[in-house]
């Protein structure tokens, strides 16, 4: 898997408000999969989730994950990213954050805002699937 930058296209289908999967590790080391919402933040990647899910005490235990976005206008073209978790928010940062996330999708802010924890992902190796421009595709 690729290293480094993400170049532009890459770069293009992650700043596009589409899905992705996110991949933690349970207690008992299988995966759990789950889909979410996300934003990019510089070079990381946000997701939000709520407290008392299993994706916190995943993420909080084990901070390696995978993630999986598909091009919602092209389900064909993807990237997977893996990586870790490298800073954990919550309180008003982690509030602010859904609503951030929330107006990407829906243009409005989340209506339950209270009780969030954001994580911030640094990408250690990237793939991509349909992006053939990039040079660099796992398939």
């Amino acid at each position: 898997m690729p290293k480094g930058p993400l170049p532009a296209p890459v770069r293009e289908l992650l700043d596009a408000p589409n899905l992705a999967t996110l991949a933690t590790l349970g207690q008992d080391g299988a995966p759990q999969a789950t889909v979410v919402w996300y934003v990019m933040e510089g070079e990381r990647v946000l997701v939000n989730t709520k407290a008392g899910r299993a994706k916190p005490a995943n993420l909080d235990r084990d901070p390696r994950v995978a993630l999986a976005v598909f091009d919602s206008a092209q389900p064909y073209r993807s990237v997977q990213l893996r990586g870790v978790v490298s800073e954990r928010r919550d309180g008003a940062a982690a509030s602010a954050d859904i609503h951030l996330i929330s107006r990407r999708y829906t243009g409005q802010d989340y209506p339950e805002p209270e009780s969030r924890i954001s994580y911030l992902i640094t990408i250690g190796s990237w793939s991509t699937w349909g992006l053939d421009q990039v040079g660099a595709t796992e398939h």
